[in-house]
């Protein structure tokens, strides 16, 4: 007659000998999983490792700009939307059970490491691709393109043609940045250019 195995119990004193699991994680004694949050929020070092059962799995690109721009899209996305588990598949290309046998410590750790990485690329972005619109363009109602999103980006890009969207979406983010940093530069060129056309038809007249 076989024995019933009995559950793994988790308490503060054994926490870092006995390290809860994902999955393990709901189902805590308050008291620890309190303590459990406590050291999360109060900071993890990142990891760009994932440990499944002795197994370190690394990211399928740790140069995320190598990501497809379609997968950096879905990156924010699931982040923005705190869908951990699709964080974990897009960059690590694990299963659901991987990421549910993951050490707690570890998954926050590696999470880290990814949220990182994509504020370093936004404050990038930021510098080189954001421009505040001008009033002759808000009232104009250049703003209302904000509800599309991505979209705005991937209709330039495809010149409108919807049929060269998904490849596009399969670029490299880097090539894909590339190109909308050169567009960016070309229409600042643009608009310098017109004022000062604007300012010499002016002092002409």
């Amino acid at each position: 007659m076989f024995k019933r195995k009995l559950k793994q119990r988790y308490t503060i004193a054994t926490i870092f000998t006995k390290v809860p699991t994902v999955a393990a994680y709901a189902n805590l004694p308050p008291n620890v999983k309190q303590f459990i949050d406590s050291i999360i929020n109060g900071g993890v070092k990142a990891n760009p490792v994932a440990r499944v059962k002795r197994k370190n799995i690394q990211p399928l690109e740790t140069d995320f700009w190598q990501l497809t721009y379609e997968n950096i899209i879905l990156l924010r996305n699931a982040v923005e939307s705190m869908q951990m588990e699709e964080v974990f598949r897009i960059v690590y290309g694990i299963t659901e059970k991987q990421f549910l046998n993951l050490p707690i410590f570890n998954c926050f750790a590696c999470y880290k490491f990814i949220t990182d990485q994509l504020l370093e690329m936004a404050a990038i972005e930021q510098e080189s691709l954001g421009a505040e619109p001008t009033l002759e363009e808000k009232n104009a109602g250049v703003e209302d393109l904000a509800q599309f999103g991505y979209a705005n980006n991937l209709d330039m890009l495809a010149n409108g043609d919807v049929l060269k969207y998904d490849a596009i979406l399969l670029k490299p983010y880097a090539v894909v940045f590339r190109k909308l940093y050169m567009e960016k530069v070309k229409q600042d060129i643009h608009k310098k250019y017109m004022d000062y056309v604007s300012r010499k038809a002016k002092r002409g007249s």
